[in-house]
């Protein structure tokens, strides 16, 4: 039985996948969405989140088609136009909605309604010099793009916040994109179909997120709550390299929802954009 918040997340994710599947585009469940998929047959118990992943070639077009072919209720959180947003994915919302994280509602331009994480999956040089070389520059402009669009008392560290205060220097010089813009022009150098490793390209922890393209190169469907979802034809290799012995339930302290919305707001009634108007 889904929660509200699935519930919202499954219909978002249904009208994501008739575009892509319009315009033959691929795309896999990743990460706790393929454990769902395998272990509960649809959405882990305590999940409040959906995540597909796309090649870098279809996740280029997709942003562009999305702007003319989603649903009127349908919207989308885009770092290359939220000023704010220093994620490397998009979100597809329910603009119908409200559920914005504590992190992003400092900024009333990354404010969220429900949604799905789209992440791109790019190609990844072969172990040596050459790949320690995309790595390092991949995760300067991901640094940067984090410290650019923040305020300098969300870094951690006296190091961080002495590199948040040098990139806020450049802000009068700088559009909030520019870091974004460098980090995706990076990564779509290195095509998904031509690489013979792919990755988690946005996340922090991309040195042990580094997979065989072939795992991606096609997929099965599996069922997904009233639907089915693609999962790649190596999704057991992936789950095991990421969490080993995925089959097995954490413990009852760590089954708990990734975004801390207790934390948030959440409302089903009333649309992001409206309060957003009240809080610009």
């Amino acid at each position: 039985m889904v929660n509200k918040t699935q519930q919202y997340i499954l219909d978002v994710y249904k009208q994501v996948a008739k575009i892509c599947e319009r315009h033959r585009l691929r795309y896999f469940a990743i990460g706790g969405t393929c454990i769902g998929a395998v272990r509960h047959h649809g959405f882990i118990p305590w999940d409040d989140d959906m995540d597909i992943a796309m090649p870098i070639e279809d996740f280029n077009v997709f942003r562009e088609i999305i702007k003319t072919e989603l649903p009127s209720y349908l919207t989308v959180m885009d770092p290359g136009v939220a000023k704010h947003d220093y994620l490397e994915y998009l979100k597809v919302m329910d603009a119908r909605t409200m559920m914005t994280e504590p992190t992003f509602l400092r900024w009333s331009d990354t404010y969220e309604g429900v949604w799905l994480d789209i992440m791109p999956l790019g190609g990844i040089p072969n172990p040596g010099i050459n790949r320690k070389k995309y790595l390092k520059k991949l995760k300067r402009y991901t640094r940067f793009n984090y410290k650019l669009r923040t305020d300098i008392n969300m870094q951690k560290s006296l190091t961080g916040k002495l590199l948040g205060s040098a990139a806020h220097l450049f802000r009068p010089f700088l559009d909030y994109q520019y870091f974004w813009k460098q980090w995706l022009n990076h990564v779509s150098k290195y095509s998904f179909s031509d690489s013979q490793y792919t990755g988690y390209i946005w996340s922090k922890r991309v040195d042990k997120l580094i997979f065989l393209t072939e795992w991606f190169e096609d997929y099965m469907e599996m069922p997904f709550e009233d639907t089915t979802i693609r999962m790649p034809v190596g999704w057991d290799a992936m789950l095991t390299q990421m969490f080993g012995d995925y089959m097995e339930l954490p413990p009852t302290e760590k089954q708990q929802a990734n975004h801390k919305m207790d934390e948030g707001v959440v409302d089903f009634t009333t649309s992001y954009q409206v309060y957003q108007s009240k809080n610009r």
